[in-house]
């Protein structure tokens, strides 16, 4: 039975609210000379206007980019059969019969995470963390190529560290899938936040103000980028029982607790870190 495998959901997420979100960044870029004519000089500063209008230029074609990208990736399907693995994109088809294999294995890259390759001696197919359900997706390569006779072509080893590598990537997905619309709005309010305080409360200057607004909108997904990081460290310092335990963990209770715990305390040190750099900033431009 063919099993078929997509990219995760998130890209099609992705580029679903690709266009609103344009619209919004392009919005954002022509407030402050929209600000500066309403409050200030009552007509349009125009170095600031300039400004607005590269800066909603270099959006436009860059979500044109990402739109194409995405769309690639979005109607990407990786088939795996009994004897074969087909990759189809809207441009080409590829195919790799299990018979013909000379390799598969992990090519790990530093700093990066690398990517999985079935080779046949003219062409090779990537397998990139990218791919829901990623772990399955590799059983079922080396079932078909056990089927094939073709064992030689793989490391076991070397397959066991690709199959748990990619299940960490896939319960990171989906912690992020869960926590992304909170993330959103926390960073989105401590941004206005902390525009507000600067202007009430500080009476700082418009470039301030941005700027201070800025550092709050950051600081959230700073220490949610230390969440992260510590739960990646402690899923891989756990020891696996078998390289197919990476399907979605995300309704077990042990995980869900380790997790929140994580995230409170991450929430309190950022908290922290915002306070503290609040009065550096209030203390330096004073």
């Amino acid at each position: 039975m063919d099993k078929t495998f997509r990219y995760h959901r998130y890209l099609f997420v992705m580029a679903r609210k690709l266009p609103g979100v344009s619209i919004g960044i392009i919005g954002a870029c022509w407030l402050p000379p929209l600000f500066l004519y309403l409050a200030v000089y009552h007509e349009f500063y125009m170095p600031l206007v300039r400004l607005a209008l590269v800066g909603s230029l270099t959006v436009t074609f860059a979500s044109l980019l990402i739109a194409m990208v995405l769309n690639e990736l979005c109607n990407t399907l990786f088939i795996v059969s009994e004897t074969s693995l087909v990759k189809k994109s809207p441009y080409k088809v590829r195919v790799i019969h299990f018979e013909r294999a000379v390799a598969f294995r992990f090519v790990n890259i530093p700093l990066l995470k690398g990517f999985g390759l079935l080779s046949v001696p003219e062409t090779a197919i990537r397998l990139p963390f990218l791919i829901d359900r990623l772990p399955e997706c590799i059983t079922a390569i080396k079932n078909g190529l056990d089927a094939h006779a073709k064992q030689r072509t793989y490391d076991a080893v070397n397959l066991r560290t690709f199959s748990e590598r990619a299940g960490r990537y896939g319960k990171s997905i989906y912690r992020m899938q869960r926590t992304l619309s909170p993330l959103f709005h926390i960073a989105l309010w401590t941004m206005v936040g902390s525009g507000f305080v600067a202007q009430v409360f500080w009476n700082a200057a418009f470039p301030r103000i941005l700027c201070w607004a800025f550092i709050g909108m950051v600081i959230p997904l700073l220490g949610y980028l230390v969440a992260e990081i510590a739960l990646n460290r402690a899923a891989s310092a756990q020891k696996t029982q078998t390289p197919e335990f990476l399907v979605d963990q995300s309704n077990d209770p042990e995980s869900t607790v380790a997790e929140r715990r994580v995230y409170r305390i991450t929430a309190a040190l950022t908290t922290l870190a915002y306070v503290a750099a609040g009065i550096v900033f209030k203390e330096l431009i004073s």
